[in-house]
């Protein structure tokens, strides 16, 4: 059971850096095209991207603790 739990985690972990490496990129191939767009939208998806780092940190963290603490 605790195999099943471990595993489960993991994949969850993998999922939220999946994610947030397709954010990066997309916002990799976003800033070239529309850096001096004025309004606005490149700079809120720099904010978003960095807010779901701090995101995935933290579930890094809660996974941690609950497997090996």
């Amino acid at each position: 059971a605790y195999g099943s739990v471990f595993w489960v985690l993991a994949g969850y972990l993998a999922l939220t850096v999946a994610v947030g490496v397709a954010l990066q990129i997309a916002l990799l191939f976003r800033l070239p095209t529309e850096y001096a767009d004025r309004d606005g939208f490149t700079g809120l998806q720099v904010q978003i991207t960095a807010l779901y780092w701090y995101f995935a940190v933290a579930a890094g963290a809660a996974v941690f603790a609950v497997l090996y603490l």
